[in-house]
């Protein structure tokens, strides 16, 4: 964290050509042998502690994307040679691409948002006028800049959400978190476009597990950026309604990551219908408002779903280990459930689940319905 210390200038051509021999990328036929480490590759030794040099070479990624990051500056040269590389290897991040550089590419492509997200945040903090670790001038990177970071990093980000590699799927979901917090208006508008046909698709079913994990990681900044993206609470409601066809008797996969979200959104959200607001109230808290409008009627459909799993359910001797996962999860989501609601809407709420129980004999899932 001490931009500008240190006078990269002479080696970011060399450091940039080790960082790409290092990712060790095919080419041509995939059934080519994996190249062996070069000397463009070795050389680096030089710029790293040796007790970090003996790590793995993922760690080595992550310093090499760290160094990418904090070599930025007004003048744009590290972030035009960081563009150039970017789209290089950006078709490897397809969906259809996998192999044994997919960890590779995950941790670079995760720690270069993360420790971009990080320099954001110290250049913010440490600009004002009495810090005591104010940064060069020459390093502080401005909004076009960080505009131009993001833009660059959206496309692999798009296309690695649906990747075959778990870790590359999970490292562009925690990317869009990390870069959602910063520019809001750059990032979720594109992500929301991806998210919304897929949780209602019909043909492409193994996208929705996808489009619930990004939602996980991008409703904390959907609801804490309002004022830079006022339409994000109103997002958050259509998600919420969009999301509910997850619960599947059919798809025990789909129905367990849809609990998932749910259960991680309804422990920052609570479910309590505001109806009034002050006259100059902002655009921000007029969206928050419309989104709670929806909480009963969220409320009664969720349960409907459900009781349908309930409904559903084989006996408990024959129940598999899934179906045991997915009462736990029910149980866990009931519990932050209830506690949310408002007492109009647990009061609803409760007297739809005693009416379902007085009508229902349901003795292979009285633990959950309990």
């Amino acid at each position: 964290h001490r931009a500008g210390e240190v006078d990269w200038s002479p080696y970011v051509d060399r450091l940039f050509s080790g960082l790409l021999r290092m990712l060790n990328l095919p080419v041509g036929s995939g059934n080519l042998p994996q190249l062996q480490p070069s000397s463009a590759t070795l050389d680096l030794e030089v710029f790293f502690d040796p007790a970090v040099w003996e790590q793995m070479e993922p760690s080595m990624t992550s310093e090499m994307a760290k160094l990418c990051v904090w070599m930025l500056d007004s003048t744009g040269r590290t972030q035009r040679i960081l563009t150039n590389l970017v789209q290089y290897i950006e078709p490897f991040y397809h969906p259809s691409q996998k192999g044994s550089w997919s960890p590779k590419l995950a941790t670079f492509l995760f720690s270069l948002c993360l420790q971009f997200s990080k320099r954001i945040r110290f250049q913010r903090l440490n600009t004002v006028a009495g810090s005591s670790r104010v940064i060069p001038p020459s390093f502080i990177l401005s909004e076009e800049q960080i505009k131009q970071f993001v833009l660059m990093a959206n496309p692999i980000i798009d296309k690695a959400q649906y990747s075959k590699s778990s870790s590359v799927a999970l490292a562009a979901n925690q990317c869009a978190m990390c870069l959602s917090f910063i520019t809001p208006e750059l990032v979720l508008p594109q992500m929301l476009e991806r998210i919304f046909p897929a949780l209602t698709t019909l043909t492409e079913t193994h996208q929705t597990n996808s489009a619930l994990q990004i939602l996980g990681r991008i409703y904390r900044p959907l609801v804490a950026t309002a004022l830079s993206y006022p339409t994000g609470p109103l997002n958050i409601s259509h998600a919420m309604f969009a999301a509910l066809p997850g619960i599947d008797p059919n798809d025990q996969m789909k129905t367990a990551s849809t609990l998932r979200f749910f259960t991680q959104l309804l422990n920052q959200i609570p479910l309590i219908e505001c109806r009034s607001l002050p006259d100059d109230a902002t655009e921000a808290e007029r969206a928050a408002m419309q989104m709670t409008a929806m909480f009963p009627e969220w409320c009664s459909s969720v349960l409907e779903k459900i009781f349908s799993v309930f409904t559903s359910s084989t006996e408990s001797e024959k129940s598999t280990d899934m179906e045991q996962a997915i009462g736990g999860m029910i149980n866990e989501f009931g519990l932050t459930f209830f506690q949310q609601m408002s007492p109009e809407i647990y009061s609803f709420s409760l007297n739809k689940l005693l009416d379902f129980v007085s009508n229902n004999l349901l003795t292979n899932v009285a633990k959950q319905v309990g």
